[in-house]
C-alpha cells in the first residue's frame, strides 16, 4: 500500500529540520569555541602583565629592603651609638626621645643580625617586607632575635608579600591568608587561581556559557589592570625612595664622622659651645631625614599602594632644604643638599 504524500513530506520536513538543527549547533559550537579562545586570550594576557609586573616590583624591593638594612646596620647603629655619648652632655635630642633611641638600637641590631644570617634569614619575603611595610613596622616591634623570628612570619602570613615572592594563589602556599588575599584592594584569588578556572570549562557546549565567560575574562581584565597600576605605582616609590637614601648617605656619613671627632676631644666638662650644638644638631637632623625614608611604608598590609609615601618624601626634602640654609642659630653654615 502506497505511502500517504502528506505522511512522506512530513517525514522530508522532519528530516531536513533535523539537518538544519544539526549544522546550527554544529555552527554554535564553532562560534563558542572561537568565543572562548578569545575569552582565554584575553584572560591569559592580562595575567601575563600582572605576572611580569610582580616580578619586576618584588626585585625592586627586595633591593629596596637590602638597602634598609645596610643602612640601619651602618650609618644609623653609628649614630645611636654617638648619640649616646654625646648625652653625656645632659641635652635633649631634638628630633629622637628616649624611646626612639631604644626603639632604633633593636632596629639596627636586628638588621645587623639579619644581614649576617645570610640568605636564609633575609629570604621568604622578608626584605621585600621591610621595604613595602616599612623598617620600623617590622624591626621595631620586638628585641634582636624575635624581630627577625616576627618579620619572617610576617612575609609568610601576609598573602601579598606571599604573592609578590611567587607565592601561589592556587597552590595555597600562603598560610591564613590563602586565596582570598587582597591585592591593592582586589579580591586577587577568585582572579588569579588555577589559571582562570572561574571560566567555565564546558563553556564550548553552549554558546550562551562562551559569551558569559567572554565578558568574565573581560572583568578579570580589567580588575589586573588596575592591579598592574597599583604594582607600579610601588615600585616607582621604590625607586624614588632607593635613590634618597644612597644620594642622602655620603652626606649622612661625613656627617657622623664630623661628630665623632668631636666626641673624640671633647671632655664633657661643661655646656656645649656653638660648634658642638651646629654638628649634633645637623646630624640629628640628617638621622631623622633617614628615618623618614626607612620607616615610610609604600603599601598597607593588603597589598594597597599609599601614596601619602610621596609626601614624606616631600618632608624629608623641606628638612634638607632648611639645613642648606642654614635655618636656625645652631644649624648655620651646614652644607646639604636636597636629595631628590
Amino acid at each position: 500500500m502506497p505511502i500517504p504524500l502528506l505522511l512522506v513530506g512530513a517525514a522530508v520536513a522532519a528530516g531536513a529540520f533535523g539537518v538544519k538543527k544539526g549544522v546550527d549547533a554544529h555552527s554554535d559550537m564553532k562560534e563558542a569555541e572561537a568565543i572562548n579562545r578569545e575569552a582565554r586570550q584575553i584572560y591569559d594576557a592580562a595575567k601575563d602583565r600582572v605576572d611580569a609586573a610582580r616580578e619586576q616590583t618584588n626585585c625592586q624591593l627586595e633591593a629596596h629592603g637590602r638597602l634598609k638594612a645596610e643602612v640601619l646596620a651602618s650609618e644609623m647603629k653609628q649614630f645611636e651609638a654617638l648619640a649616646q655619648q654625646a648625652s653625656r652632655w645632659n641635652t635633649q635630642d631634638e628630633f629622637f626621645t628616649k624611646e626612639d633611641m631604644f626603639r632604633l638600637k633593636n632596629e639596627t641590631m636586628s638588621a645587623a643580625d639579619m644581614l649576617a644570617g645570610g640568605a636564609a634569614a633575609m629570604g621568604g619575603g622578608a626584605l621585600a617586607g621591610m621595604a613595602a611595610l616599612g623598617s620600623a613596622a617590622v624591626l621595631g616591634t620586638a628585641s634582636t632575635g624575635t624581630a627577625i623570628a616576627g618579620l619572617s612570619g610576617v612575609a609568610a602570613t601576609n598573602a601579598t608579600l606571599a604573592w609578590l615572592g611567587g607565592g601561589s594563589l592556587a597552590a595555597g602556599g600562603m598560610g591564613m591568608a590563602g586565596g582570598a588575599a587582597v591585592l591593592g584592594g582586589i579580591i586577587a584569588g577568585p582572579l588569579l587561581a588555577a589559571g582562570g578556572m572561574f571560566l567555565a570549562a564546558k563553556a564550548e557546549e553552549s554558546l550562551d556559557n562562551a559569551r558569559d565567560n567572554r565578558r568574565k575574562a573581560k572583568d578579570a581584565a580589567e580588575k589586573l589592570s588596575a592591579l598592574v597600576g597599583n604594582l607600579k605605582a610601588v615600585d616607582q616609590a621604590s625607586v624614588k625612595f632607593q635613590a634618597a637614601i644612597t644620594k642622602l648617605r655620603p652626606t649622612f656619613q661625613d656627617q657622623l664622622t664630623q661628630l665623632r671627632d668631636l666626641l673624640a676631644v671633647s671632655g664633657f666638662d661643661g655646656p656645649m659651645g656653638p660648634r658642638e650644638k651646629q654638628i649634633l644638631s645637623a646630624t640629628s637632623r640628617l638621622a631623622k631625614v633617614m628615618k623618614i625614608y626607612l620607616d615610610t611604608p609604600l603599601m598597607s598590609s593588603n597589598g594597597e599602594y599609599l601614596s601619602h609615601c610621596e609626601q614624606a618624601l616631600e618632608e624629608a626634602n623641606r628638612l634638607l632644604e632648611k639645613l642648606a640654609r642654614g635655618v636656625g642659630d645652631d644649624t648655620a653654615g651646614f652644607d646639604a643638599q636636597p636629595v631628590f
